[in-house]
């Protein structure tokens, strides 16, 4: 069977849209799997930064659209890694503060028992040990 020029016009154009078609996918497609990658990569950064893995971090470069979300990832990362160290010094300091006074108070009263004291200042003394003791 022969073609006549309106059906060869016809392939022809089919076939050209087929290759724009298929041209214009495989542009995009390489466009999109380096961004799509990416974003996986700051997803599983951040699955795991909220699993515990506080020094996660999000690996730079890449496209500007997925390293500028990455950046912003690692810098409130490290806000927080810096908080939780501030928690932690301020969480020490602050367990010396309450342990220190009644260490020194018990130590005071046991130095006052082998001390010749008045009746009324022993047991007053005596009711400040009970307090120390909870």
């Amino acid at each position: 069977m022969v073609l006549g020029a309106f059906e060869r016009a016809q392939v022809y154009q089919t076939a050209v849209g087929i290759s724009i078609f298929t041209g214009l996918s495989l542009v995009i497609l390489i466009l999109i799997v380096p961004l799509v990658r990416r974003l996986r990569v700051l997803a599983k950064t951040a699955e795991a930064f909220g699993a515990g893995n506080f020094d996660a971090r999000v690996p730079p470069g890449g496209a500007r659209a997925v390293a500028e979300p990455g950046t912003a990832f690692n810098r409130m990362a490290d806000r927080l890694k810096q908080a939780e160290a501030r928690h932690q010094i301020l969480t020490h300091a602050l367990s010396h503060e309450v342990r220190t006074p009644p260490a020194r108070h018990r130590l005071f009263l046991e130095m006052v028992e082998d001390m010749d004291v008045p009746e009324q200042q022993r047991l007053f003394l005596q009711d400040i040990q009970r307090d120390v003791r909870c």
